[in-house]
């Protein structure tokens, strides 16, 4: 059984074919590594972008519940922003006591619906 293969291992053939698989497997490994670069920095590049957008969502989300905050009258006393210092389960609970002038439960459950609508583009 082991003649056959001792044969095979010690034929000058098998280093010759030995090295030509190095070498195929070596250029398989360049070209995997560049391929996995190339597409780490189109998704780092895309995570950038994404967070940007959140970023900028956040501030117009931030301002629109000011504008509503505002709006209401309870955000401000003494001519100093509190709601600032609420966390958001006090800050809705504030809004839904004294709610701005003809902006009712209707309008509210319109607005969610529609804010949930603009997260899901």
């Amino acid at each position: 059984m082991s003649n056959p293969l001792m044969r095979v291992i010690t034929s000058p053939w098998a280093g010759l074919v030995a090295m030509v698989m190095v070498i195929v497997l070596g250029l398989a490994l360049i070209a995997t590594s560049l391929t996995a670069a190339r597409t780490e920095t189109a998704l780092r590049g895309r995570i950038a972008a994404m967070a940007a957008e959140n970023r900028q969502t956040a501030a117009v989300w931030g301002a629109k519940l000011a504008a509503c905050e505002a709006g209401s009258g309870a955000a401000v006393r003494g001519g100093r922003v509190t709601a600032a210092t609420l966390s958001d389960a006090a800050r809705a609970k504030q809004l839904a006591q004294n709610a701005p002038a003809g902006f009712d439960v209707c309008a509210r459950m319109e607005s969610a619906d529609q804010a949930v609508l603009e997260t899901l583009k």
